[in-house]
This record gives C-alpha cells, sequence and structure tokens, in this order.
C-alpha cells in the first residue's frame, strides 16, 4: 500500500511521539511507588520500549505487525522484571487497529495471544503483573477488541451500502439508456409510417394527375388536391414527432416552442385514411364494429397504424383493385384485419417489405407486442394477403367496465 508523503511523516512522527512518551514514563516513574520489586530501567528495557513506540509506524499500514511488536516488548520487559508503563496501553491501541482491518477470526486471535501472555507473566509471579493490575489489562483488551471489531463492521456497512448505491445507480443509467433507446425506435417507426404512407400516395396520385391533366382536369384538380391535404398532414405529424427529440424547454419544464404540437391519429381517423387510399385507384371498404378506446390513446394510434402500414404496402406492392379493412372494439380489445386481392406470394404486399428493411412487417409486430398484442400476416385462404392484429385493453380498463 503506497502512501502519500504527508500520511508517511504523520505516521512517523505519531510513531516517534508514542516512543518517547514511553520513554519518558518508564524513566521518570516512581519505581518503588508502584512495586518495590521492579527493577530499576537500563539500556535494554529503554531500547525494546522505544523500539515498541516505533513500531506504531505501521499502524495503518500493518497494523498485526505493530500489534506483534508491542505485544513482544510488553512481555520482554515484564519478564525481565522491569516496568512496563505505556506497553499495555500501545499493545491494547494495537489490538483495536488489528481487529477494526483484518477479519473477526484473525483479531480474536490476536486477543487470545495478548491475554495468554499476559496470564503467562502474571502466573510466573513477574511484579506489577499480578491481581488488579493483571484484571484491568485484560478487561482493556477485551474492550480494546470490542471496540476495533465494532469499527470494522461500521465500515462494512457503509461499504455495503456505497456498493448498493453504485449499483442503483449504474442501474438506473442503463434503464434510462434503454428507455432512450426505446423511445427513439418509436419515433422511428412513427415517423417511418408517417413518411412511408404519405409519400406513397402523393406518387401514385402525382402519377394519376398527370396522366389526367390534359383529359380530365377536374379529376386532375381533385388528385392535387389530396396530394396537398396528404404533404400537410405528414408534414404536421413529422414536426410533432421531431418536436420530441428537441431538449430546448423553459425553466418551467414546457416546450419552448410556441407552436402546438398536431394530435396524434387514433381510429376516428381510419375513414379519412381509407378515402385519402381509394383516390390512388383502389376500392377499399371500411366496416368498424364498436366504439373506439379514446381511453387508450396508445390501443388507438397502434390501429391507425397498423391499417396506415398494411393499406401503404397494398398501394406500394400488392397490385391489387380491392382491399377491405375490419376492425372490432370490444371491452377487452381491439381485432384488426386487412385483406387484398393483390398476388398473395409477391414481396411487400399488405404488411410486407421488399427491401427487407425490417420497418414493415416488422415494425407492425413491435408495435402489436409493445401492447401484449400479437399480429401475423401471410396469404389469405381465398388469395391475395391478410394481416390480422389483436391488441388487448390494460387490465385496468377491463376491470372497470361493468359486467
Amino acid at each position: 500500500m503506497t502512501l502519500r508523503p504527508s500520511a508517511t511523516w504523520r505516521d512517523a512522527l505519531l510513531a516517534v511521539v508514542a516512543a518517547g512518551a514511553a520513554c519518558v514514563v518508564l524513566l521518570r516513574t516512581d519505581l518503588h511507588a508502584v512495586d518495590p520489586a521492579l527493577r530499576d530501567p537500563d539500556l535494554f528495557a529503554t531500547a525494546v520500549t522505544a523500539g515498541a513506540g516505533l513500531s506504531g509506524f505501521w499502524w495503518h499500514t500493518h497494523p498485526a505487525r505493530w500489534f506483534a511488536a508491542s505485544t513482544v516488548a510488553a512481555v520482554v520487559v515484564a519478564a525481565a522484571g522491569h516496568y512496563v508503563g505505556l506497553l499495555p496501553w500501545l499493545v491494547t491501541a494495537a489490538l483495536c487497529a488489528v481487529a477494526a482491518r483484518h477479519p473477526r477470526r484473525r483479531s480474536l486471535a490476536a486477543l487470545a495471544t495478548a491475554v495468554a501472555g499476559y496470564t503467562a507473566i502474571s502466573a510466573a509471579g513477574i511484579p506489577d503483573n499480578a491481581g488488579d493490575a493483571f484484571l484491568s489489562t485484560v478487561a482493556l483488551l477485551v474492550a480494546a477488541w470490542a471496540l476495533g471489531d465494532g469499527v470494522r463492521l461500521r465500515r462494512g456497512r457503509v461499504a455495503a451500502e456505497l456498493h448498493a448505491a453504485r449499483s442503483d445507480a449504474a442501474a438506473a443509467r442503463q434503464e434510462a439508456a434503454r428507455a432512450t433507446t426505446e423511445e427513439r425506435l418509436r419515433i422511428a417507426r412513427e415517423l417511418h409510417d408517417v413518411v412511408a404512407h404519405s409519400m406513397s400516395l402523393i406518387a401514385v396520385h402525382a402519377g394519376v394527375g398527370a396522366h389526367l391533366i390534359h383529359t380530365r382536369p377536374d379529376q386532375a384538380e381533385r388528385t392535387l388536391e389530396v396530394i396537398a391535404d396528404t404533404s400537410r398532414e405528414a408534414l404536421a405529424q413529422t414536426r410533432s414527432l421531431l418536436g420530441l427529440l428537441r431538449d430546448d424547454t423553459d425553466s418551467s419544464g414546457q416546450a419552448a416552442s410556441s407552436g402546438q404540437a398536431a394530435p396524434l391519429p387514433g381510429a376516428g381517423g381510419l375513414a379519412g385514411l381509407v378515402d385519402a387510399v381509394r383516390g390512388s385507384g383502389i376500392d377499399v371498404t371500411l366496416h368498424v364494429h364498436g366504439e373506439p378506446p379514446v381511453d387508450v390513446p396508445a390501443v388507438e394510434l397502434a390501429t391507425y397504424r397498423i391499417v396506415q402500414e398494411s393499406l401503404t404496402n397494398v398501394v406500394k406492392h400488392a397490385h391489387a383493385t380491392t382491399a377491405t379493412v375490419r376492425v372490432e372494439h370490444t371491452d377487452t380489445a381491439t381485432s384488426i384485419e386487412i385483406t387484398d386481392n393483390g398476388t398473395a406470394g409477391t414481396a411487400g404486399t399488405a404488411g410486407g417489405d421488399p427491401a427487407g428493411s425490417g420497418h414493415g412487417l416488422r415494425g407492425l409486430t413491435e408495435r402489436a407486442a409493445l401492447l401484449g398484442g400479437r399480429l401475423a400476416a401471410g396469404p389469405a385462404p381465398d388469395g391475395g394477403f391478410r394481416v390480422q392484429a389483436t391488441l388487448p385493453m390494460p387490465a385496468s380498463r377491463v376491470r372497470a367496465v361493468p359486467s
């Protein structure tokens, strides 16, 4: 473990102070007042005592070394008949550091070693290490161990809480990234549905208008009006979707743009959608049963987009002359079916995607799955192509419907 120079100097200063204090107590204490049997301090006892104090340099980096050095010094000085002075306090401080930084099994072994050493000294009749002195020293060691172990447990709890907080923060960041990705995919699907449908109708009507401009100017004018209406609606919806990507909000959190966002289309707009497709020369029949779930806008929007994308592919790829849209709203689900009489095996018929880009049938399937529904597409039994989808209502809405 590498310490900063300031920390190293701090540890060295504490070690010098501890060694000096231990030596002063050893040399200046009136031994006859403590225990007349104690020997006067000599160079050996002074050196060992000073060494125990200097070993305090390890208190932060290697507390076990400090404990071992101070314990050995205390036993040696006491066994030689000298006054231990501050050595028991150094052993106590070292034991506390060991209990705070090492596992409990290791700190208990250190406690047992210290108690065994003092027990042996007391049993041998060493001066100043029997009776009350022995009991007070053992009690001090046990208290120091308990204090250090409590510090270790608290550090462990704090570390666990910090780890949990970091894990929660990482999970929150991942969830935010996932939500951002899903929102971008949702906006991409919406843009695809708006642009693909609008451009397809505009292209078809532009071709019809160019063909009729000289022979049937009234029908050509009607075709141009459809192009204008379709383009305006597409621009409004595109502007609304792109507004979701802007981050320019005012201090109140409201969008800074002064323009009103275009309302999202719903099941109620199917009639206008079908009328626009009819203008491209395809006879589209619409059958709607039940009331649209206006209180569940997600289902309404998905219904509109599924019908829109399916009819777009009929216009672009199916070579069909007729198409039928059936929508049934119930209290528990919305069922959708789009069929056409085009070439069923041709890539890109209703719900298909000729380029294989995944934005056609895959987008419809994802849209239904997001609402807990399902979508199936394929050749119809009587020819042509069929798209079927079921969009369930939220459980809260189903429970709210009286039986």
